[in-house]
């Protein structure tokens, strides 16, 4: 079973209203459910290492000697490779030692005085004083995209959470604009940013715009982003994208916890009508319900472009078998079956990514 801990990242979806939950305006910003019970006791930074205080933090990445979490470690044999590529970090050991440090961009421009005011109230500005540190490529959120999180970001300051989010925007090495490539990278400290580079520019996590790229420091790049990062755990997403048939028996299993961790994980997902086919869940015990909901998860991230035909252990300890098959008709093309037990589902729609994994949607429960 998997080990049970709480939130990985701060999920600071701010700006968000959690479904039916909520009775508040619409313009009340209200943070996700990954962020509740998150204080300096239980935070993880990432896989199995805690640190209770933002000092630490800031002087072991300053140092670069916090273990930088690993490949992800499918179980399938086709690993991404997005980050993993040769020349996105070709230029990481290239250093400009006649450029501004990335903190001394930061505190000589304006757009930045709340990020520096940030970074500074959690200690991580001096991470990128030194021109021996790093090379780091940061998203810089400006003014205008912490002006979008209104009163949150004062009651946040100096807070170990606050750290958290300034973390998640930290990439390791110097990645230029046009190293970016479509899909997963992986922030320094654990966690994926969605990359989706289009005609018109590059979009992170689906809504956040890199307004300015490519403004080279000694010891990295900044590129400046419209919003603050949102990194939202595989139940936040399943929560804002309406699957509310699946996060019911998420919490009558009582994974909710473990779910929200580190990961990565990858979920085939089945919509609210095809939890229909269970009855009604107030009738199933949470015993009932965790092999069945563990039988639709796979330790690792397995994006689209990652599925093979084959048979893959889920974290319920039985296979699941997947194969491509050919849809006939006017319009042929191949979709992806999923076969486990005595069940089988297609899969509807695929790479709903979060920041600690990713979900495939499917069209009937599977049952181990």
């Amino acid at each position: 079973m998997i080990s049970r801990s709480l939130s990985f990242l701060l999920s600071l979806s701010a700006i968000i209203t959690i479904g039916d939950a909520c009775s508040q305006d619409d313009n009340t910003k209200i943070l996700p459910p990954s962020l509740a019970n998150i204080n300096d006791d239980n935070i993880q930074f990432f896989k199995d290492t805690k640190y209770n205080n933002v000092t630490t933090t800031a002087s072991m990445l300053q140092h670069n000697s916090i273990r930088k979490v690993d490949e992800h470690g499918s179980t399938f044999s086709r690993r991404r490779n997005h980050q993993k590529r040769s020349n996105l970090l070709r230029k990481g050991n290239q250093k400009s030692i006649n450029l501004p440090t990335i903190a001394g961009i930061v505190k000589k421009q304006p757009r930045f005085n709340t990020l520096e005011a940030a970074l500074t109230s959690v200690q991580l500005l001096d991470v990128f004083r030194g021109s021996d540190s790093g090379p780091f490529t940061l998203f810089a959120p400006n003014n205008a995209a912490f002006d979008k999180l209104g009163d949150i970001l004062d009651d946040l300051l100096g807070q170990n959470t606050l750290a958290y989010i300034l973390q998640y925007h930290i990439v390791d090495g110097i990645v230029l604009a046009e190293d970016l490539r479509d899909g997963p990278i992986d922030s320094f400290f654990g966690g994926i940013i969605n990359v989706d580079v289009k005609r018109n520019g590059v979009t992170l996590n689906g809504d956040v715009n890199i307004i300015k790229t490519d403004i080279r420091a000694s010891n990295g790049v900044i590129h400046i982003i419209d919003s603050v990062l949102v990194p939202l755990t595989v139940v936040d997403v399943a929560i804002q994208s309406g699957f509310t048939s699946l996060v019911a028996a998420i919490d009558k299993a009582g994974l909710r916890d473990a779910l929200n961790g580190p990961g990565p994980f990858t979920i085939f997902a089945p919509t609210n009508s095809a939890f229909q086919t269970l009855g009604p869940l107030e009738n199933l015990s949470g015993s009932d319900l965790e092999p069945v909901l563990l039988y639709h998860v796979i330790d690792g991230l397995v994006t689209e472009n990652d599925l093979f035909e084959g048979h893959v252990e889920t974290l319920q300890g039985d296979d699941i078998h997947i194969d491509f098959k050919n849809q006939t008709g006017w319009e042929a093309k191949e979709y992806v079956q999923i076969y486990g037990g005595q069940s089988s589902a297609k899969v509807k729609q695929t790479d709903i990514f979060a920041s600690n994994g990713v979900i495939h949607v499917i069209d009937n429960v599977l049952l181990p």
